[in-house]
Parts: structure tokens; C-alpha cells; sequence
């Protein structure tokens, strides 16, 4: 091919340009500037960390500049340093990057920030019961007034623990339904304007989410619950 430079560029990237295939780039290398035609999108999994790169010209583009030849090896933890000493000793201009090296700490930090964002979240849920169970005792004269004139009109302990866990549940699952929604466009945002990859939905995410309110809940409410059917409606409504 000899026609005018062809791109081939990075899909990811190029959302977050704005540029599309059709479009002109211009390239500063050294002291030349070139100028190409995006001609198709790659997606490309960075997360493989395989020697890419964002942006290729068709061959003939870049003649005349200086050249860079990139390798990779895969060679077993046990021969990696000789491998190393080898080249180092027959070709003493070449560089080398042990790729096994940068991975184990990115490994680690990784491994760090899911253990800081795990820790977070429980954090979260904890405080997010105790608050819980905080509304529900700064309600509780109320339930118990609320309880004691429901058996004055003749309903019997099992409606009234009825009616409880259908409160408490509808509390939980809006709360949870609001929440996962909050969650998810925030994550769709991060993974889209941020990071600049893709946001894959969790379904089942979602519904452990929503079942592990439902529970913590309806337990803590029914928990509340046994102490107001306790009362009785006379020693009650004599202070009223």
C-alpha cells in the first residue's frame, strides 16, 4: 500500500476523543509531523498486557524515521535470569523489562485496593444496620400504640406480624432498589468516563444485594416486633 497513511487506532481511546473512522490524526515524531486517516476501531484487552499499542500506521508511513525493534520472551520463573544474562552478555545494547516483576506488584496493590474497598463496604453495611435499627427503636412507642389499637379492633398476632414484614420489606426493597441504581450508573460513569472500558451489569449482584436487605430488615424488624406484641393494650391506653 502507497496511498495516504492509514490508521488503525485504539476504540476506547478514540470515544473518548471524540474521533471516528473517517478522521484525520496528525502524529509528531521528531522533528516530522504525519498526518493519517483512521481507517478501522481496535477494542484492545489491556488487561492481557500483550505488546500493543493505540495507534498503527499503514506500512510506508513512517520510512525515513528511526527505529525501534519491541520482543517478548516467555521463559519459566526458574530460566528467566539466565535468559536475562544471555542477552545482556551477547547483545549489551538491548534493554530488557522483566514483564513477571511489574506484574507481582501490580498483583499486590490490586490485590490492597480490593481489601480497602471489601473493608469499606463492610464499614458500610455495618453502619448501615445501626441505623437501621436506630429508626426502628426511635419508633418503637408509636408501633406500640399503633399495635395495641390493632388488637382493640380484633386482629390477631399473626396480621399484625403480617403487616410488620410486609412494612419492612417494602422498606427494604426500595431502599435497595435506590441504592443499586445509585451504584450502578456511578460504576457505569467510572468505567466509561474514567477508566475508559467496558461496565458489564451483574444481575445476580443486583439480587444478592436485594435479598441481604430483605433479610437484615425483616429481622431486625421482627426482632423490634416481639418486644411492642408484648404490651398490653391496657396498661397502655390507661396513659393515653
Amino acid at each position: 500500500y502507497t496511498g495516504t497513511p492509514l490508521v488503525s487506532f485504539d476504540a476506547n481511546l478514540a470515544r473518548g476523543l471524540g474521533l471516528k473512522v473517517g478522521d484525520n490524526i496528525t502524529v509528531a515524531a521528531i522533528d516530522k509531523e504525519i498526518t493519517g486517516t483512521i481507517s478501522n476501531l481496535r477494542e484492545i484487552p489491556w488487561g492481557s498486557l500483550e505488546m500493543n499499542f493505540t495507534t498503527i500506521f499503514s506500512p510506508g508511513s513512517l520510512e525515513g524515521l528511526p527505529i525501534t525493534y519491541l520482543m517478548t520472551v516467555n521463559a519459566a520463573q526458574s530460566s528467566a535470569k539466565a535468559v536475562s544474562d544471555l542477552l545482556a552478555a551477547d547483545y549489551p545494547g538491548v534493554g530488557i523489562i522483566r514483564v513477571r516483576d511489574a506484574l507481582s506488584n501490580i498483583s499486590v496493590f490490586i490485590t490492597q485496593m480490593a481489601n480497602a474497598i471489601y473493608t469499606t463496604a463492610a464499614l458500610t453495611i455495618i453502619c448501615g444496620t445501626l441505623v437501621m435499627a436506630s429508626a426502628i427503636h426511635a419508633t418503637l412507642f408509636k408501633r406500640k400504640f399503633d399495635t395495641v389499637m390493632m388488637k382493640v379492633i380484633g386482629m390477631t398476632r399473626r396480621q399484625i406480624m403480617a403487616i410488620y414484614v410486609c412494612e419492612f420489606a417494602l422498606i427494604a426493597l426500595v431502599t435497595s432498589l435506590i441504592a443499586s441504581a445509585i451504584g450502578s450508573v456511578s460504576a457505569y460513569a467510572i468505567m466509561q468516563l474514567l477508566i475508559f472500558s467496558h461496565f458489564t451489569f451483574m444481575p445476580d449482584i443486583i439480587a444478592s444485594t436485594i435479598a441481604g436487605s430483605l433479610v437484615i430488615a425483616i429481622t431486625l424488624g421482627l426482632l423490634a416486633t416481639r418486644l411492642v406484641l408484648r404490651v398490653r393494650p391496657l396498661s397502655l391506653l390507661r396513659n393515653q
